[in-house]
């Protein structure tokens, strides 16, 4: 029975006999089944769009000639389905050569991708070799949405929607003005005082083994407004009216945490020139007139809020 490689080595070599011979080139050897090479040169390099491709994806791969020697470029195993749908043969004349190649399901997985200065798949060299991964792709990639209110202080959190095949695994990207912020990776996001005046993203990442992995980000929402202080307590002045006496404004809680407070008394209505302390030491001008306090709220990323307390009685 006739060796399977042979007749394939055969085979081979008629289709570049054919090739070469288009070129006006001779076909040393060709009767005895030797290779036609060129030496390899160092500077020689393969090159590839894309390592990792979906079916159906075209890949641009690219090199250099053969000294006018012709030049096969194969992907996969002589022996295995889909490698006569990617090989190539090329012009001996070609100093610079690229092909386009569309991996069909028969190329699913990693294969090697050689350029030979040879006739023979099975002897020779190849003066470079890389590898391809063909992977399938998902089914279903929906466009996320951002649910929530584009102000400081409120949740945003990222609808993904139903990706395809099943048990896909999603990641998360929050964007400030397109721009990835830093730890925001989880499908909720609460907005900061750096994202006031900024539009908001979310960018999500869908990877299932065996499939190529795909992003796809949301519309951006409307610019963040500044936040809205959620308690903001009227001041109450403690302390007797009567001059000496020392008043004290209690402001009461302010949330969220860490609102800065400011103070400032007032005689009938009128600012108090320094007086501007939690604490206010009743003057001789103050007597027979009525104090009060106001207290300013400030946060960043927060608008301020200013309160102002009730009257005290006339100062003994």
């Amino acid at each position: 029975m006739m060796n399977l490689k042979t007749t394939w080595r055969a085979a081979l070599a008629g289709l570049v006999a054919l090739a070469v011979s288009a070129t006006g080139l001779p076909l040393a050897g060709a009767d005895s089944g030797a290779d036609i090479l060129a030496p390899a040169a160092p500077s020689r390099k393969l090159t590839i769009s894309q390592t990792t491709v979906k079916v159906g994806e075209k890949v641009a791969i690219s090199g250099t000639g053969c000294n006018d020697a012709v030049v096969l470029i194969s992907i996969g195993e002589w022996d295995k389905a889909g490698y006569w749908d990617a090989a190539r043969f090329v012009d001996a004349k070609a100093t610079k050569w690229s092909i386009a190649w569309t991996p069909t399901a028969k190329n699913l997985g990693t294969s090697k991708v050689r350029v030979r200065c040879s006739v023979y798949w099975g002897e020779g060299f190849d003066y470079d070799v890389a590898k391809v991964t063909v992977v399938k792709a998902l089914t279903a990639t929906p466009t996320p949405k951002v649910k929530g209110t584009a102000q400081v202080g409120r949740k945003l959190t990222a609808d993904a929607g139903t990706w395809k095949p099943a048990k896909v695994t999603l990641k998360y990207q929050w964007l400030r003005g397109g721009t990835a912020i830093k730890g925001a990776t989880k499908k909720t996001y609460t907005l900061t005082a750096k994202d006031k005046g900024k539009k908001i993203s979310v960018k999500v990442t869908g990877s299932k083994s065996g499939f190529a992995g795909q992003s796809k980000t949301s519309k951006a929402t409307s610019k963040v407004k500044a936040g809205t202080l959620t308690a903001k307590p009227t001041p109450k002045i403690s302390g007797t009216a009567k001059v000496g006496k020392k008043l004290t404004a209690v402001a009461g809680k302010w949330k969220p945490a860490t609102v800065t407070l400011g103070y400032q008394w007032y005689r009938n209505g009128a600012k108090i020139k320094k007086a501007t302390k939690s604490t206010y030491k009743v003057a001789a001008a103050d007597k027979g007139k009525r104090l009060t306090v106001k207290v300013t709220g400030k946060k960043a990323g927060y608008a301020s809020v200013t309160k102002t307390s009730k009257k005290t009685a006339k100062v003994a």
